[in-house]
């Protein structure tokens, strides 16, 4: 998928997540180094236990632990490949890619989907890329319409702050 878009000059509106955990933090230099320079940026995403990912809730990295256990591992790497800034490049450098229109998450058989909490589970894809085009399913109309606020969120104070919390958690729960 992304050498796809670097064939129709999008680079700059490629953002690189790289989601890590204890399993696998020890194998993400590859990646940087096959994917630097076809992409804006590179960041490390924190898998949270739940979604597709609650089966793996002891491989989890927290912030904590990342910062204290796992960051002097990381920063070096990050440096190397020009993708080191203020905020580590670590988390979401956007706002929610589910609440986003042009955001999509492609996992390797061109499945697309809104959410990284999705994926694996067919029945929340959004699509599929074919021939170079993405091939949209009824799913995405449902996903692209929903809206995690309602009356309760609208008028709530702290509404700024938590943007209605987590997307995939509300469009779970509704």
């Amino acid at each position: 998928a992304i050498e796809l878009l670097n064939q129709y000059g999008c680079k700059n509106n490629i953002d690189l997540r790289l989601n890590i955990d204890k399993d696998n933090i020890d194998c993400i230099e590859p990646i940087f180094d096959a994917f630097h320079d076809k992409v804006k940026i590179i960041y490390i995403g924190l898998l949270r236990p739940y979604g597709n990912n609650s089966c793996h809730t002891d491989a989890c990295i927290s912030e904590n632990d990342f910062q204290i256990n796992y960051r002097t591992q990381v920063l070096p790497i990050l440096k190397k490949y020009g993708m080191a800034n203020n905020t580590l490049n670590v988390g979401k450098q956007h706002p929610c890619g589910m609440n986003r229109k042009n955001t999509f998450v492609i996992d390797p058989f061109l499945d697309v989907y809104k959410c990284e909490n999705f994926l694996g589970d067919k029945s929340h894809a959004i699509g599929h890329i074919s021939d170079g085009q993405l091939q949209t399913y009824p799913e995405y109309y449902k996903q692209v319409a929903w809206t995690p606020f309602n009356d309760k969120c609208n008028k709530c104070a702290l509404l700024p702050a938590c943007a209605g919390s987590c997307p995939h958690l509300c469009f779970m729960e509704n």
